[in-house]
């Protein structure tokens, strides 16, 4: 007579057991995830018409976030090669970056643009130590690090603004915009009412255009375009094939700026 069978100690559904070092890089990898969920949540809700919003990203995200809690180790894999193709992305487009990354003042714009690029490189990090079965303590500090320097970039916006808040801007008198590099330069203009602005297009064979509510140029890769401002106002345009292409043109009353 045969011993009837042992239950076996795990049930079928329940994932494997994760070892220390893995549950930390793992525990990095699901912040990473969230990161670039709340991003892209971010990026929805303060600036849809500014960044492209990552939709498809997000969801990625979002799936590889649910599965470490059934398959940990494979998901938080999954999670280091999304983030390191995301990445790879931001680097071929950084061009395009470097206008949000160089006006702090604009907090919310420059911490999302930095989490784009600060959060999935903390992911591409925690894939290469997960796979080289690295120390936890290195994801600790990983983790901490890419909190600092969100919180650092995050003081450093605030202060920035106050500072331009308490700066007048500069007036000028008939000032021309460039387009080049996938940007407005300059992306901030203040003219007094009944002045011009001239955009001039200086970006080889690439097509901008001019938009706004109340102007609108044709889409071009040479040649300029010209438009008075009569109202006084603050009149933000773009370019709508290529969304991170923003300018505001700020038109104050001719006694303001005499005064």
């Amino acid at each position: 007579m045969t011993d009837p069978e042992t239950p076996s100690d795990h049930r079928v559904d329940e994932p494997p057991p994760v070892a220390l070092s893995d549950l930390q890089w793992l525990s990095l990898q699901r912040g990473v995830a969230v990161g670039m969920v709340l991003t892209s949540v971010a990026v929805l809700l303060l600036a849809p018409q500014i960044l492209d919003v990552p939709l498809v990203p997000a969801a990625l995200f979002a799936v590889a976030l649910a599965l470490t809690w059934w398959h940990p180790r494979g998901a938080a894999i999954a999670i280091g090669v999304l983030a390191t193709l995301w990445l790879v992305t931001q680097v071929v487009t950084i061009r395009a970056l470097l206008p949000d990354l160089a006006r702090p003042q604009d907090t919310a714009l420059f911490v999302i643009t930095l989490a784009m690029l600060i959060v999935p490189t903390a992911g591409a990090v925690a894939l290469v130590g997960m796979l080289r079965r690295s120390s936890g303590h290195i994801a600790t500090i990983v983790l901490q690090g890419t909190g600092l320097v969100l919180l650092a970039g995050a003081l450093a916006g605030v202060v920035a603004g106050a500072v331009v808040e308490d700066t007048p801007p500069p007036v000028s008198k008939a000032p021309t915009v460039t387009l080049a590099g996938n940007a407005y330069e300059p992306n901030e203009v203040t003219i007094r009412a009944g002045d011009s602005v001239t955009w001039v297009w200086e970006d080889g064979a690439v097509q901008h255009d001019v938009v706004a509510d109340a102007f609108r140029s044709a889409i071009q890769a040479d040649g300029t375009y010209r438009h008075a401002f009569e109202e006084p106002g603050t009149y933000a345009y773009r370019c709508t094939l290529h969304p991170r292409m923003t300018g505001t043109v700020t038109v104050i009353a001719t006694d303001a700026a005499n005064s």
